[in-house]
């Protein structure tokens, strides 16, 4: 049975629209959403330029180390993309950033059975997907970026339901974010640009965070830790 007090008493806090909590889970599912973004497509110009201003740019250096150019140039862009390719589209030797990869040892295994069950469930299709499969990490990232902005609209659900909205946050978290250890550390080691190796660490520092505030285990987060599949 999972221990679960600290985050079942933040959640339930939401009951009373508690507006330090709601816009915490705000701030987490925004986290999120940036966090899909850079793992799910190439880093524009629109995003790189926002991520090199102030005050973001500040914030990311105090989490990881972020670092970015304060002119984006063309070039940028280029290493990026090729950094971006080599890493995790190739045509050989990358790491792929689907959980079945790291978890089942294939393509389309039942991590991503879990996850299209999760979307169904939410009635919810992420950006890319598209063109990725369901267990791509930043399908996973934006999933729970949806279910914390779900959680922060309290007017719009029976006690009830957020009960239930607790429960599947939580049991979404252990099923299908606890699993990226691995890739993050081969991505560290294998990334050419320092935006490729500070995104590795500033996800693993999040998701480290975000597994002790939910689960109350910050150890516990790697690849071995994750349940099987619903």
């Amino acid at each position: 049975m999972i221990r679960l007090s600290r985050y079942e008493k933040l959640v339930e806090h939401i009951t009373d629209c508690d507006r330090d909590i709601l816009e915490f889970a705000a701030a987490r599912a925004a986290v999120f959403r940036l966090l899909a973004r850079l793992w799910g497509e190439e880093l524009s110009r629109d995003l790189a330029e926002l991520l090199s201003r102030p005050p973001l740019v500040e914030v990311l250096h105090a989490i990881a180390d972020f670092s970015m150019p304060s002119r984006v140039e063309d070039r940028d862009l280029q290493q990026w993309a090729v950094d971006y390719c080599q890493l995790f589209v190739g045509p050989r030797g990358h790491l792929p950033p689907y959980q079945s990869v790291w978890m089942d040892r294939r393509l389309a295994g039942e991590a991503a059975a879990s996850m299209e069950r999760f979307l169904q469930l939410l009635n919810y299709r992420p950006v890319w997907s598209q063109r990725l499969m369901a267990d791509h990490l930043a399908i996973q990232l934006d999933v729970m970026a949806e279910l914390l902005e779900r959680s922060t609209r309290p007017d719009a659900f029976s006690r009830e339901e957020r009960r239930w909205l607790a429960d599947l946050l939580i049991n979404y978290f252990r099923q299908h974010l606890c699993w990226p250890q691995r890739l993050l550390d081969q991505v560290a080691r294998r990334a050419i640009t320092p935006l490729y190796r500070s995104l590795a660490k500033m996800t693993d520092e999040f998701l480290r965070q975000e597994c002790e505030l939910m689960l109350g285990s910050g150890p516990g987060f790697d690849v071995h830790g994750c349940d099987s599949h619903p």
